[in-house]
């Protein structure tokens, strides 16, 4: 529920003191960007990518660090 995937049939999910349950499809989505991390059972790596770059990618897709950044960790 916390990755704001599903919507609860009873109840009110908090995040960081914000209510979930009036955002839009797009202000869940960014939650899930800045502050939820998944771990699939199946992996879901893209595989021309090393573990490493498949890491380094999700970061990047925040733009918040630029690749020497990710780098120099």
């Amino acid at each position: 529920m916390i990755g704001c995937l599903d919507k609860p049939t009873a109840g009110t999910i908090w995040f960081a003191g914000q209510s979930l349950e009036d955002l839009d499809k797009k202000e869940l989505a960014m939650i899930r960007r800045h502050n939820v991390g998944f771990i699939f059972q199946s992996y879901n790596l893209i595989p021309v990518l090393t573990a490493y770059e498949n890491v380094e990618f999700a970061i990047r897709l925040v733009n918040k660090y630029g690749k020497q950044e990710i780098r120099e960790g």
